[in-house]
Parts: structure tokens; C-alpha cells; sequence
């Protein structure tokens, strides 16, 4: 089947591919009509039927994987046979695969959200009532139980969230992003604010990590982002198979998406103080 369909796509003259190859992948996959679109459509299909059948929800999520994998290598070989014929096209993989996050992924989103959501539920109720915790200690006492370095406690005890008002809006709206390169994309743009903000206030001043991370987690905690672990869980799950490893910005989405997950890791694993206890 998968050779009939190949053979019917190297059918269409490379001329009548537009200039722009990502714009005419995301055509292919939205088309019914189209080879490739039927395909995503069948696959769109079995997902839901297996989600909406299966007693074990648990094991959707395995049936997704396998056949996002299948789905996956079928897209790759046969972008490789069009795009081949092409020039300037260096990473076919990356192209194909952030063409098929923006297609197929809001898709089945709620779907495989749902999935997850029954397993990572108590993850997110013990990182919402942790929040909630710390958010009720006065000002200076917040800043000692995630480690705000002092020398930028005053500036945010004078500015409070209107400092990093941009950064928890960014944040904000990683709920509502339904691809992994929106998702991503939102946490770079919050990283990379947070160091202009910094820089911004302390002129000269060169930031590391044991500066940044502190911050990162005092705007995830005033971010509002609902479900967080079953969010982390869902990007780790996808993240390989949607970014590959020769993509521009590979590495920088890794990073910002592990310390993402990191900031979440230290609310579910926080250990209240005795003023906390008190």
C-alpha cells in the first residue's frame, strides 16, 4: 500500500509544487484528497477509536506512540523521495516533522491529553496545592523557599509580578498552544525575556544559572498553568520524535524545555518548611 501511494505522489511534476515547500506539506497533509492526507486522516481516526474503546486509557498512549512512529518514518521516506528533486531544502526531517506537528497534533490533542491527564492527576494536585503554599507566605518568605538570590529580591519586592509581567503571559498561554513547536517556542520566548529583564535592571551584570533558575520558578509559580505535569509529560513524549537533532534550534529547545520541567520537578518534590507547617 505504502508503494502505491508513493508511486502516485513521485507522479506530480516538481513544477507544480509552490515556492514554498512547508506551505505545500501542510497542503498535502490538510487535504483528504491528497495521498498523504488520507493517510493522516485514517491515522487521526484509528487514534480516537482506540482512545474512545479502550478500557485502559493508559493504553492509548502506547497505541499513539507506535503509530506516530509508523506514521513518522512513512512521512520521512517519502519527503526524502520528493524533496530530493529539490534545491535548499538541508534538514527534509525537520521540515516534514514541523509540518506534521502543526497538522496532526491539534488533531488528537485533547485526546492524548485526556490519556495522560488520568495518570499525571495527583502530579498535578500535589504541584497546585505546593504553589498555593508558598504563594501564601509573605513576600520575603517566598523569595528563601525558591531561592531568589538576595541581591534581586528588592527590585522584585518593589516591582512584584509587574517586572515579569511578559515572561508569566508567555507562560500563561502554554495551555492553550496545541503544537510542540508553539509550546517551545513560548518557553524560549520566556527564557529569553527573562534575561533581558534582568539585564535590563542590572546593567553589566552577567547571570548564571543559579540566577536564572530562581527566577524562571518565581515566573512559573505565578504563571497559572493548569495541569503541569501532564503538560511536561505530554511535550517529553513528543519532543523526540517532533524535533530532530540536526534542527537549528535543537539544542536551545532541549534546554529551555528541561529547565521548564525542572521548575515544575522542585514544586512537586518541595518539602515544606516549618512556616509552612505552621
Amino acid at each position: 500500500y505504502q508503494r502505491r501511494v508513493r508511486d502516485q505522489m513521485l507522479q506530480y511534476s516538481v513544477a507544480y509544487f509552490p515556492a514554498n515547500i512547508e506551505e505545500n506539506f501542510m497542503n498535502m497533509l490538510r487535504s483528504p484528497l491528497h495521498p498523504l492526507g488520507a493517510v493522516l486522516r485514517g491515522f487521526v481516526n484509528i487514534f480516537r477509536a482506540n482512545y474512545a474503546l479502550t478500557e485502559k486509557p493508559y493504553e492509548a498512549a502506547a497505541s499513539f506512540q507506535r503509530c506516530l512512529d509508523d506514521i513518522t518514518s512513512f512521512l520521512v521516506c517519502l519527503s526524502d523521495r520528493m524533496v530530493e528533486k529539490l534545491e535548499g531544502i538541508e534538514d527534509k526531517h525537520s521540515l516534514c516533522m514541523k509540518c506534521l506537528d502543526a497538522i496532526l497534533i491539534p488533531k488528537i490533542y485533547k485526546y492524548l491529553f485526556n490519556v495522560l491527564k488520568c495518570k499525571y492527576s495527583p502530579a498535578d494536585l500535589i504541584i497546585a496545592r505546593n504553589i498555593k503554599k508558598i504563594q501564601q507566605l509573605p513576600f520575603d518568605e517566598q523569595m528563601k523557599e525558591i531561592d531568589i538570590p538576595g541581591h534581586l529580591r528588592p527590585v522584585l519586592q518593589q516591582k512584584g509580578n509587574e517586572m515579569f509581567e511578559p515572561v508569566i503571559q508567555d507562560l500563561s498561554m502554554f495551555t492553550q498552544a496545541q503544537t510542540i513547536y508553539a509550546k517551545l517556542s513560548l518557553l524560549e520566548s520566556a527564557a529569553s525575556k527573562i534575561t533581558s529583564i534582568l539585564e535590563t535592571h542590572f546593567p553589566g551584570h552577567v547571570f548564571g544559572a543559579d540566577e536564572l533558575l530562581p527566577i524562571h520558578v518565581y515566573c512559573l509559580m505565578n504563571s497559572n498553568i493548569s495541569s503541569p505535569e501532564t503538560e511536561v509529560q505530554l511535550v517529553n513524549g513528543l519532543l523526540s520524535v517532533i524535533l530532530s537533532d540536526n534542527h537549528a534550534s535543537s539544542s536551545i529547545f532541549h534546554y529551555i524545555f528541561t529547565q521548564f520541567q525542572g521548575g515544575f520537578h522542585f514544586f512537586k518534590s518541595f518539602f515544606p518548611s516549618p512556616q509552612l507547617n505552621s
